[in-house]
C-alpha cells in the first residue's frame, strides 16, 4: 500500500492540512523544525495517509467515551479495521451507567460528537430535551 505523510497544524474548525511529504523522514524534519517556535495552538504533526483506497483511511483511529459514572471524557487509540466515518454510539447497563462511544480518525471532530452528543443525552435524562 502507498502511503503520504500529512503535516497538519491547527485545533478544531482550524484544523487544516501544511504540507504532505513522500516520506515519514521528511515530514518529521519538518514539524521539528516548524514546532521549535510554535506555541500549543500553532504546533503541527505528522499522520500517514493511505493513497488509492478510496473510502477507507488507516491510521490511529481515535476513541473516546463519557459516562454518566465518570462524568469525563475518556480516551484510546487504536489501530484495527478501518472506518468509513465516523462512528457514534450510545448505551446503557453495567458499572458506567448511561455512555456514549465516539469513533473517527479526526481527533477534533470525535471530540466534537462526543461532547455534542454527550449533553444531549443529559438533557434527554434530565428530561430537558
Amino acid at each position: 500500500m502507498d502511503k503520504v505523510w500529512i503535516v497538519q497544524q491547527g485545533c478544531y474548525s482550524d484544523r487544516h492540512i501544511v504540507r504532505v511529504f513522500a516520506t515519514e523522514g521528511e515530514a518529521n524534519a519538518f514539524v521539528e523544525k516548524r514546532n521549535k517556535n510554535a506555541d500549543g495552538w500553532d504546533e503541527c504533526d505528522v499522520e500517514w495517509w493511505a493513497v488509492g483506497e478510496a473510502g477507507y483511511y488507516t491510521g490511529t483511529k481515535y476513541v473516546a467515551q463519557w459516562s454518566e459514572k465518570s462524568g469525563e471524557c475518556q480516551w484510546s487509540y487504536e489501530v484495527d479495521e478501518p472506518l468509513e466515518d465516523m462512528v457514534v454510539e450510545v448505551g446503557s447497563g453495567g458499572s458506567l451507567g448511561h455512555w456514549v462511544s465516539v469513533a473517527g480518525y479526526d481527533q477534533d471532530r470525535v471530540l466534537k460528537a462526543l461532547r455534542d452528543r454527550a449533553t444531549q443525552l443529559k438533557a434527554e435524562l434530565a428530561g430537558i430535551a
